[in-house]
């Protein structure tokens, strides 16, 4: 503990807080040796009161996914009955150890959430990761997913990790922004101090600590091995000193001491990494060794026996092991694993690959076996890494090939693109005759890949060039290759408004001999949806709305989720809103049923979408921020563009300008990055909306006419794309040039009647009425206050208009009753800029406010509003907790915040005010 005293308040702190059920996390990185783990003792001694929960990550298992979580949460299954009925069943499978059913790793995460919390509740948490370096990316990211989800809750957590290595392409085990103290070497000072009670003398402690780079592990090691003489400096210390890059060398010597059956033995431990003691005993009987022979590396202080578990005293003396131990030695100890019966799949894989050398069928089969493992646990990127180490071992060409093709497609899923495009070209470069001629076979696929790989990562007219003509060298051996490679061109298309393009594309792609029914449907649902997205009806209405379509629908969001998702706003352009609200309520159940984190984004925008139709502004406020948080942890860049814009309209809405602003640049910044033309559509909507509230006409009239002018440039006529027409024709009223907002008006009423929607006419009357001469707008605005029943907003806004109209006419008690009625639908909402335009207007006519404003939400955080919400629902704490991936602590901590700044004392009293807005 020499010179790590600020660290150890440091966690004195943590573990305080953590008592009083305040939850934190606490991370030291350095170079191996430099005390991370002795802090980490230091913590369990000053944790008696507390449940303790440590791991020390194990460098072979590295690749075994859930390897780390299984021995961190393993000691908490007397709490797996308390967990909601979802984490229930995958805490079970996890610690039963079936991997089909345990799910994604945020399912897992949101378990080790609830097991977490629900411990805490009983006593306070002290959970220690330690050599976190060589955690599995699974566990990892599950931990990371319920780590960050800590607050209001009796668990500490401690992390220590090695320095930061040179990139290997693999990502970081626990992602998070953890506070990390970067343990460096002791100064000089205290490197004395330290060496001082080994005997050595300041002289010498100065040269070792040089030396050694004050590394306290390597120093200790180094003056073990030196004779009395050296370390009282009477004689010159060795040349070179004792020392490897790390203490090595000096733990080596140590080891030299040892008989050879115990280093035969410590190799077997060191690769067995931490399995249970029966295990150990079995891999060394199949070497013929007894585990007695370890008592001479526990004399020698190189493991120790903790619960009947031989661990290694150190992790760098089970790296020094490992290193120094010759290959055959290494070889032979992997072997020994892979013979026992009863070992896992994944670990038995890799044991198997590392005692054989050369190519081997019986290797590449069970690491493929262990692929699939991976994939059922939710570990991706680890059945990759199984699967490129199967390719190698493969000793066929077709074989290598296609677990190689196996191999892109789970590291293009994983996010691993230059892996999965290295592997695709390698299979590309293999001679075609190897390969399987079936019509659709490797090489086929493995053109498909190629080309998918590149729609989704270069610009859209650069992957247009290349993919077209592989669609058109797939189209006759392998035309089902070709639709779904069309399919994602199309929708890539759709995003960078390339209309024109996509149209002759999906002629094409529906000219396919496509045989598989659902893929059929998949085309010609692509082709409807983009098609009435731009006015261009057809027979699109009858082949989206009618027969049965809920049964085909499930059916392609089963088979082809990443296709059918990107198509999902089919009830938009239909004006089949309450059916939409129907399957989109059904999706966000079941992801959330599921835990299935990476499907909930883009549900969650379209339901906000409907929540600012229905006139619901803090209900889409609280659906777009869980969507931007859900984005960033799922890596979903293009969806959290659209989601940060959406978010800024529901600010815009609400009267808070700072946000809009911050909301809307953060939507252009990632529309420049990922070249998604139409998230800029969203962007200026939001800004356009925000100077329109703000009184600042000419402003917002700027921001919409490049609405109308991108629109026009990218085909996007229906009105329901973005629904910005109305605004532009209030802007530019407002602004004095009606004659402009004339023609704004009679696109809107043309584009109406070609996309045939009852919604978009509806708006159309509303802004023909506005431009229209003053003896007909009074009329008019009647007609389109009738006609838009249903949409809450809009036809607020309709009435303002007219009873803005008639005060300026002189009929000022003909205007209280439209202006009142748009005052409480406005302040009913939140849209508090409109709502106070409509409080001015009333008052000038002589009235006052017809109804008692509805309390303020906007005071709120967004994780109080979302609870809030969810609970104004009927739901229970446990149930929002699990829904929203929080602890019933955490819940119970914002709801009392929430109670405390709306003035409620019951759940009764929130559902009221809930409904009141």
């Amino acid at each position: 503990m020499e010179g790590r005293e600020e660290e150890r308040r440091s966690i004195r702190a943590l573990l305080d807080e953590a008592r009083t059920g305040h939850a934190g996390i606490l991370g030291f990185r350095g170079a191996a040796g430099t005390g991370k783990t002795t802090l980490c003792d230091d913590a369990l001694v000053a944790a008696t009161d507390m449940t303790v929960l440590s791991l020390c990550g194990v460098e072979s298992e590295r690749d075994l996914p859930l390897a780390a979580l299984l021995a961190l949460l393993r000691p908490l299954d007397e709490f797996v009955d308390d967990l909601p009925g979802a984490q229930r069943a995958v805490a079970g499978a996890l610690l039963e150890g079936v991997g089909s059913q345990v799910g994604d790793s945020f399912a897992l995460g949101a378990t080790c959430l609830a097991l977490l919390a629900v411990a805490a509740e009983k006593e306070p948490l002290l959970v220690i990761v330690d050599d976190l370096q060589w955690v599995d990316e699974v566990s990892g990211r599950a931990m990371a997913f319920a780590f960050r989800r800590l607050a209001r809750d009796a668990v500490a957590v401690l992390l220590a990790s090695r320095e930061t290595e040179p990139d290997d392409g693999r990502p970081d085990p626990l992602p998070g922004p953890w506070p990390w103290t970067e343990l460096g070497g002791l100064d000089a000072d205290q490197c004395t101090r330290l060496l001082g009670a080994n005997g050595v003398a300041p002289a010498v402690a100065d040269r070792l600590c040089v030396l050694c780079a004050g590394n306290p592990l390597a120093l200790l090691e180094v003056a073990d091995g030196l004779t009395v003489a050296q370390r009282l400096g009477t004689v010159p210390l060795p040349d070179p000193v004792p020392l490897g890059p790390r203490g090595t060398a000096a733990i080596g010597r140590r080891l030299a001491g040892l008989p050879a059956d115990c280093v035969e033995a410590l190799v077997v431990l060191a690769v067995g990494g931490d399995a249970d003691l029966p295990d150990h005993a079995r891999a060394l009987s199949a070497r013929g060794t007894e585990p007695t022979v370890l008592v001479a590396a526990e004399r020698a202080g190189v493991v120790r026996v903790d619960s009947g578990l031989p661990r290694f005293a150190h992790p760098l003396l089970r790296s020094a092991v490992i290193s120094l131990a010759n290959p055959a030695m290494r070889r032979r100890a992997h072997a020994a694993w892979a013979e026992l019966d009863g070992v896992p799949v994944g670990r038995r894989a890799r044991h198997l690959a590392a005692a054989t050398v050369g190519a081997s069928e019986e290797v590449a089969a069970a690491l493929e076996e262990a692929a699939d493992v991976a994939a059922e646990r939710g570990g991706v990127a680890a059945g990759v890494d199984a699967l490129v180490q199967a390719a190698l071992v493969s000793p066929e060409p077709s074989a290598r090939a296609r677990r190689r093709l196996r191999a892109a497609e789970g590291a293009f899923l994983a996010g691993r693109r230059e892996l999965a495009q290295e592997l695709v070209s390698s299979v590309l470069a293999e001679e075609a005759p190897t390969l399987d001629p079936a019509p659709a076979g490797l090489r086929d696929q493995a053109l498909a890949l190629d080309a998918s790989l590149r729609v989704w990562t270069t610009e859209v007219g650069d992957a247009r060039a290349v993919v077209t003509p592989v669609i058109d060298r797939l189209a006759g051996p392998a035309p089902e290759l070709a639709a779904l490679l069309g399919v994602q061109l199309v929708i890539t298309m759709w995003s960078a408004g390339e209309t024109r393009a996509r149209i002759d594309l999906c002629h094409r792609i529906r000219a396919l001999a496509i045989e598989d029914p659902a893929l059929r449907h998949l085309v010609e649902f692509t082709d409807a949806t983009f098609s009435l997205a731009n006015c261009d009806p057809g027979p699109t209405r009858e082949m989206l709305c009618g027969g049965d379509p809920a049964s085909w629908r499930d059916e392609l969001l089963r088979r082809y989720p990443a296709y059918y998702t990107g198509l999902h706003h089919w009830w938009r352009w239909t004006d089949r809103i309450d059916q939409g609200r129907f399957e989109i309520e059904a999706h966000i159940a079941d992801a959330r049923r599921r835990m299935a984190t990476t499907l909930l984004p883009h549900p969650l925008m379209l339901r906000a979408d409907i929540h600012f139709e229905t006139g619901e502004i803090a209900r889409s406020r609280a659906d777009l921020t869980e969507a931007i948080g859900l984005c960033e942890e799922t890596g979903q860049d293009g969806l959290l563009g659209y989601a940060h814009a959406l978010r800024g309209k529901a600010a815009a809405l609400e009267g808070d300008e700072s946000l809009a602003r911050t909301e809307a640049e953060l939507a252009l910044e990632i529309a420049r990055r990922s070249g998604l033309r139409p998230i800029t559509f969203f962007a200026h909507h939001t800004l356009g909306l925000l100077e329109l509230g703000l009184g600042r006409p000419g402003e917002a009239a700027r921001h919409l006419a490049f609405l109308r002018t991108t629109a026009l440039d990218l085909g996007s006529h229906h009105p329901k794309s973005v629904p910005w027409h109305a605004d532009h024709v209030e802007a530019l009223l407002g602004a004095g040039r009606r004659d402009e907002a004339a023609v704004v008006s009679a696109e809107l009423a043309a584009d109406a009647e070609r996309c045939d929607s009852a919604w978009a006419r509806a708006v159309a009357l509303g802004t023909e009425a506005r431009v229209a001469p003053d003896d007909q707008a009074d009329g008019k605005l009647e007609q389109a206050i009738d006609a838009q029943e249903g949409m809450p907003l809009e036809q607020a806004r309709t009435r303002l208009f007219l009873g803005e109209h008639r005060r300026r006419h002189g009929r000022v008690r003909d205007a209280r009753d439209p202006l009142a009625a748009a005052a409480a639908t406005f302040a009913g909402a939140g849209v508090l800029p409109w709502a106070r335009r409509a409080d001015a207007e009333l008052r000038a006519a002589g009235g006052r406010a017809a109804t008692t404003p509805a309390p303020d939400l906007g005071g709120l955080t967004d994780r109080e509003l979302q609870i809030c919400l969810a609970v104004a629902d009927g739901a229970t704490n446990k149930e929002v907790g699990a829904a929203l991936f929080l602890s019933r602590k955490t819940v119970e901590y914002h709801l009392g915040n929430a109670f405390r700044k709306l003035g409620v004392t019951s759940r009764a009293q929130l559902v009221r005010l809930v409904a009141a807005r």
